[in-house]
């Protein structure tokens, strides 16, 4: 009789796919658009234990075939595992995840923050990735302290209806553990050529700090929120890790 089991041999190419797919993404940095780079490590033990994994599943293929159809539960574990390369190779979250979370102007969860990377004393504030959370949070949080501050950040472009004629947000991702805890922080931006910008399009604005009534989804009530009155718009490249820690 044929020693041939079609079943573990499936099973065999989808553990085989997914320890070559997690050591591609390791190898490239692109892991860093799934999980937070301190859990890095985890995923090198994932790695050794899928490679044993796969090694023992090998030697179940040349078995006796039962008389079995093919398993459906395998389609699943290959759907989840085209959809891990298709992140891959988009560059990570986008506009659309954006708009399903509902952008929150308040970061409440992050007020208990230790901003250490902020200063105060600057007349231009510009926001890079080791200050960007910290920074975006002072200004909600003493809006009067900020306004009239010349002010340059870099991020995505998100537009929605929900947002003013004119307006855009500039926002970059953050990532707590994983890619699926990501919130969007970012700032409103006031721009009389915001019908020129398309969403997911990264830019650099520069601008001067204001204030403007803003109506909060969440809340359901308008409120007062920070406002980039732009003064120049500048398109760049989408950075290779768009995320920020």
């Amino acid at each position: 009789m044929k020693r041939f089991n079609i079943n573990e041999f499936i099973w065999f190419l989808i553990l085989f796919s997914f320890t070559l797919f997690l050591s591609y993404i390791l190898y490239t940095g692109k892991l860093s658009i799934f999980i937070h780079p301190k859990m890095h490590k985890n995923i090198i033990y994932t790695i050794l234990a899928l490679s044993l994994i796969t090694v023992f599943q090998f030697t179940k293929v040349f078995t006796i075939k039962r008389n079995e159809p093919l398993k459906s539960g395998y389609l699943l574990f290959i759907i989840f595992l085209l959809g891990g390369i298709a992140v891959s190779y988009s560059g990570g979250l986008n506009s659309g995840v954006a708009k399903n979370r509902e952008i929150s102007l308040n970061f409440s969860n992050l007020n208990n923050r230790n901003m250490k990377n902020f200063r105060m004393n600057e007349d231009k504030i510009v926001l890079k990735e080791e200050n960007y959370v910290d920074t975006i949070l002072s200004i909600n949080n003493d809006l009067e302290k900020f306004k009239g501050k010349h002010i340059v950040m870099e991020g995505f472009v998100y537009r929605d209806n929900n947002i003013k004629e004119n307006h855009f947000i500039t926002g970059r991702f953050t990532v707590a553990c994983c890619a699926a805890d990501a919130q969007v922080i970012g700032m409103i931006c006031s721009w009389n050529k915001t019908n020129t910008l398309n969403n997911d399009i990264w830019v650099r604005v520069e601008g001067v700090i204001d204030s403007g009534i803003y109506y909060n989804s969440i809340s359901k009530t308008t409120e007062e929120k920070p406002v980039i009155l732009i003064n120049k718009v500048e398109e760049i490249s989408k950075p290779e890790n768009p995320y920020i820690y």
